[in-house]
C-alpha cells in the first residue's frame, strides 16, 4: 500500500458521502450505500470513521472549510464594500451550482439537532459566518456601508438570504444557473448595508 493510498480513500468516503447524503438525506443514506459508491468495502468506511454521524461531520468540515478558504482569498483581492459583495454572492452561488449535492448536504444538514452533528459542523460553521462578519467590517472601516449597521444583523441577513437561495434552487430541482441571481443579491445587500 503506498502512502497515498489512505487519503486516496479517506477522499473516495467523502466523495461518495457528498453524493449519497445530498442524493438520499443523511437518514436514509446508509454507510453500505456510501462504501459501494466509494469503491470500498464497508469495513474500509469504518476504518476511517467511527460512526455515519462523522462522515457527515467530516464533509462539512472538508468542503465547508475549503469553501470558506477559497472566498476569503477571492474577498482579499477585492476592494471592502460592494466589490466584495459581488464576489462573496458570486462564488458562493456558483460553487454550489457546480455541485448541486454538496448544495444539499451543507445547506439542509447545517441546522442538525443531532449534538453529535451541531458539535462537529459547528466550527466550519462559525468560520463562514466570520468571513461574512469580517467582510462587513471590513466595509464598514472603509466607508463603504453606513457606520450604524450592527454587522451581526448583516451577517444574518446575508447568510439568510444566501441559504434561502440555495435551499429552494435544491428542493425545486430546477436547473436555472444560481449564479445569476449574484448580481441582484449583492445590488439588495449594498442598499441595505450602504
Amino acid at each position: 500500500m503506498s502512502a497515498s493510498e489512505p487519503s486516496k480513500k479517506h477522499a473516495q468516503i467523502l466523495d461518495a458521502s457528498v453524493d449519497v447524503i445530498g442524493n438520499r438525506g443523511f437518514y436514509e443514506a446508509s454507510v453500505s450505500e456510501i462504501a459501494r459508491k466509494a469503491g470500498v468495502a464497508t469495513g474500509t468506511v469504518y476504518n476511517y470513521f467511527e460512526r455515519k454521524e462523522d462522515l457527515l461531520v467530516e464533509v462539512f468540515r472538508k468542503f465547508l472549510g475549503d469553501h470558506v478558504r477559497a472566498i476569503r482569498s477571492q474577498l482579499s483581492q477585492d476592494r471592502p464594500g460592494r466589490a466584495q459583495l459581488e464576489t462573496l454572492c458570486y462564488t458562493h452561488l456558483k460553487r454550489f451550482e457546480d455541485n448541486r449535492s454538496l448544495a444539499a448536504v451543507l445547506h439542509i444538514h447545517w441546522r442538525e439537532v443531532q449534538p453529535i452533528i451541531r458539535v462537529g459542523i459547528l466550527p466550519a460553521l462559525l468560520s463562514w459566518f466570520d468571513t461574512i462578519a469580517k467582510m462587513l467590517e471590513d466595509g464598514v472601516a472603509a466607508g463603504e456601508f453606513s457606520s450604524g449597521i450592527d454587522v451581526r444583523q448583516g451577517r444574518i441577513l446575508i447568510v439568510g438570504a444566501l441559504d434561502e437561495a440555495v435551499t429552494s434552487w435544491v428542493m425545486a430541482g430546477t436547473e436555472h444557473p444560481l449564479s445569476q441571481d449574484a448580481p441582484g443579491m449583492a445590488a439588495m445587500f449594498d442598499k441595505a448595508l450602504s
